[in-house]
């Protein structure tokens, strides 16, 4: 069985890790650090905002959501993957988003991501930083390639473009006077990380009848125009329907692997990347109305912010 509006809710976690994903912490301009965002997601990403799974959208049929995701990160990880305090600093982002897919045939869908971004970084001693505008939109498309009553395969491509002008975007606003500091200070957030990333992925999904649920999985490449190593992502979601399939009960994972400096096929000389992990929520209301909750963990990351994202938002499938 195909999964109630096609995996709706799969849309919390992978579309947010787009963004709050790429986010990473300052530090003394000394040590060669930024507080750029790296993708996300993506997921920033990053995942892909893009998270119908491997089903598409009938023709005429769609999904819109309207969604907000809270990023809290007291700790990082450096090029090495090792983890460390992010003292003095706390990094705090809340991110509101739309997103959208519309079938154009039965056997494709045109998807789209554009997040609207207010980061701080907050020092110790009160003072504040913060950044706020539009961050890295994407748009793309998913084509049906095989279809059963149970099974379905399909491929995806997607193109994520800075919507801020500049590349990282770090101009902000502080809460206080600091003689001699300049706007482009790296203690600002940035909204993205400004170059134009293309990501393909060939997907996956089934129904499990027994349960009356589904699985499905991504498997893709990114090439990232400038500045960071291309990556590998793999995101999967499982999830459960119950009361009568007014409750849809998931847990969505998702990991970029940074190809490594050696690689052939990495032309950039840093990479980034991460491991999360969370549970997700949705309860259809009313004639397509939904409303969806879930939160994730990220942890296991190279170059990045680890913390916790908490995400919400309501939905409408057509």
């Amino acid at each position: 069985m195909v999964p109630k509006d096609l995996l709706c809710s799969n849309r919390n976690s992978p579309v947010m890790k787009a963004t709050r994903s790429n986010m990473q912490h300052p530090s003394p301009p000394r040590t060669g650090w930024t507080a750029g965002l790296l993708v996300a997601c993506l997921v920033g990403g990053a995942a892909s905002p893009a998270a119908a799974g491997a089903w598409t959208k009938p023709q005429g049929g769609g999904y819109l959501k309207l969604g907000s995701a809270t990023f809290s990160s007291w700790f990082t990880y450096d090029t090495e993957g090792v983890q460390k305090d992010s003292a003095p600093f706390l990094l705090r982002a809340q991110t509101l988003y739309g997103y959208g897919e519309v079938g154009i045939t039965d056997w494709f869908t045109v998807v789209g991501f554009v997040p609207y971004i207010f980061s701080t970084n907050r020092h110790e001693s009160g003072l504040s930083f913060h950044t706020a505008g539009l961050g890295d939109a994407m748009i793309g498309g998913q084509t049906r390639l095989l279809s059963t009553e149970v099974f379905t395969v399909s491929s995806r491509l997607e193109l994520k473009v800075p919507l801020y002008r500049g590349g990282p975007s770090i101009e902000g606003r502080q809460s206080g006077t600091i003689p001699g500091l300049p706007r482009s200070t790296p203690f600002f957030p940035a909204l993205g990380d400004g170059q134009v990333d293309i990501t393909g992925f060939l997907s996956a999904g089934a129904g499990i009848p027994v349960v009356d649920g589904f699985v499905t999985v991504d498997v893709g490449f990114r090439h990232r125009t400038a500045g960071l190593t291309d990556a590998v992502i793999v995101q999967g979601a499982g999830g459960v329907f119950t009361l009568g399939r007014r409750v849809l009960l998931m847990i969505n994972a998702v990991r970029i692997e940074s190809m490594d400096k050696s690689s052939p096929f990495a032309d950039e000389v840093v990479g980034k990347g991460f491991t999360s992990l969370g549970p997700a929520m949705s309860v259809f209301a009313w004639r397509g109305l939904a409303l969806e909750v879930g939160c994730d963990f990220v942890f296991m990351g190279k170059n990045t912010a680890g913390g916790v994202q908490v995400l919400g938002g309501v939905s409408y499938g057509f």
